[in-house]
């Protein structure tokens, strides 16, 4: 796939969630006021407390370390001679 494709797909599922969170929002407290499901938003959010930081930690974690292994891989493929769009086809 390419950059593009990737952050499209990304910006995808992002708004994806986001329109199930705020579904289950909605559906929890029974109404469309923006002014009652903001007030939910925050406590529902805001209980999360630590818990959201260790997986943000988490998270960057794990992406760093693929991200950090691709590159390494892509710079042995150009040391070695190969174009790195030979090894993403296969």
């Amino acid at each position: 796939m390419g950059r593009l494709t990737q952050i499209w797909a990304a910006s995808l599922l992002m708004l994806f969630i986001s329109c199930v969170y705020y579904t289950y929002l909605v559906i929890q407290v029974g109404t469309l006021d923006p002014t009652i499901i903001q007030g939910e938003m925050i406590k529902s959010l805001g209980s999360y407390g630590i818990w959201a930081f260790g997986l943000d930690l988490l998270f960057l974690i794990v992406l760093g370390f693929f991200i950090k292994r691709r590159i390494k891989k892509k710079s042995l493929l150009i040391t070695s001679g190969q174009s790195p769009m030979d090894s993403d086809q296969s």
